[in-house]
């Protein structure tokens, strides 16, 4: 089966959370493309102004939705949703459908890192989960 080639590449980061959203701000500033996806209204208010407008507020877990923002086209994908669930799957599913090369993902629960590890996603626990690391993480993988 053929790959699609990865144009127009950029960051996806799923969750507005205060890290996630510094995160988006800190490759918006470097120049980057970057989409901030969230699920709730709430969010909206709490975009920072360097951020392009096409931040959606979708129901990311939706695989219309996914294919709407382009995940195939993702060259990376930071996962910080206040359901572990939710990440679980969306990591799943980027890595194995929309083969995007750099997953990261809040973790939350110790228990089920190993869910990440099976699918090559790099997950953070919830404690070490800031900006600096993501965006370390993100440097040396190519992909912000």
């Amino acid at each position: 089966m053929w790959k699609r080639k990865r144009q127009n590449t950029y960051t996806i980061v799923i969750g507005c959370g205060q890290q996630s959203e510094q995160v988006a701000s800190k490759l918006a500033d470097a120049g980057k493309m970057v989409l901030l996806v969230d699920n709730t209204e709430d969010a909206r208010s709490q975009i920072p102004g360097n951020i392009p407008r096409e931040h959606l507020i979708e129901d990311v877990t939706s695989r219309k939705v996914l294919d709407r923002i382009r995940m195939d086209t993702a060259s990376a994908v930071v996962l910080a949703m206040e359901s572990e669930n939710a990440n679980i799957m969306i990591a799943q599913l980027a890595r194995e459908e929309y083969h995007v090369p750099v997953v990261i993902a809040l973790s939350k629960d110790p228990q089920r890192r190993f869910l990440y590890d099976r699918f090559g996603v790099r997950s953070i626990e919830e404690d070490e989960f800031n900006t600096e690391r993501v965006m370390n993480y993100l440097i040396s993988n190519k992909a912000g």
